[in-house]
């Protein structure tokens, strides 16, 4: 893979989120009232519900994707289609990047996801976060054909000392 563009993004504890950018108004994260924010009834609270290595998430009349339970990650750029990716445990950021590097065309696919994009832009951020008013570490927008895509989840572990869970967006 030609030398691949990361963008890091990190949460404060809650799951990456991904959605258009005309989505981001009605995205209101945690509460910051003091009530319970895993509480299904906000969104931070139906993010957090969702199981699974990557799950749809509807907002208003269109969707949303849920990425995993990791705290630390990224998106890869320069390399066909966007990969979203987690960190689950590495020596560090060279590591990661490496394994990315390195990371198989035919990788098996633990889950996949059938996923829409109606817009040219998407946003990856942190779920507690609102959509209007999330922090620039914690987020990555990137450039993507809109179009119908299948998200591959992989498990990818290269060796005993780096693990990841990558998403793939596939086109259909």
């Amino acid at each position: 893979m030609p030398n691949p563009d990361v963008h890091w993004i990190s949460t404060y504890g809650g799951r990456f989120i991904a959605m258009p950018d005309a989505l981001l108004a009605e995205w209101h994260g945690c509460p910051d009232d003091g009530r319970d924010p895993l509480d299904t009834s906000h969104d931070y609270g139906r993010a957090c519900s969702t199981t699974g290595y990557v799950a749809h998430l509807p907002i208003g009349q269109s969707t949303a994707i849920v990425f995993g339970e990791n705290k630390s990650g990224g998106v890869l750029l320069g390399c066909g289609t966007p990969i979203v990716f987690e960190w689950i445990y590495a020596d560090s950021p060279d590591a990661v990047v490496a394994a990315l590097q390195r990371l198989p065309d035919d990788i098996a696919v633990d889950a996949e996801l059938p996923f829409h994009v109606d817009s040219d832009h998407l946003n990856v951020f942190d779920s507690a976060f609102a959509g209007c008013d999330f922090e620039p570490q914690h987020s990555c927008r990137f450039l993507i054909k809109s179009g119908r895509y299948v998200i591959g989840s992989s498990l990818y572990e290269p060796n005993t000392e780096i693990g990841l869970v990558v998403h793939r967006f596939t086109p259909v």
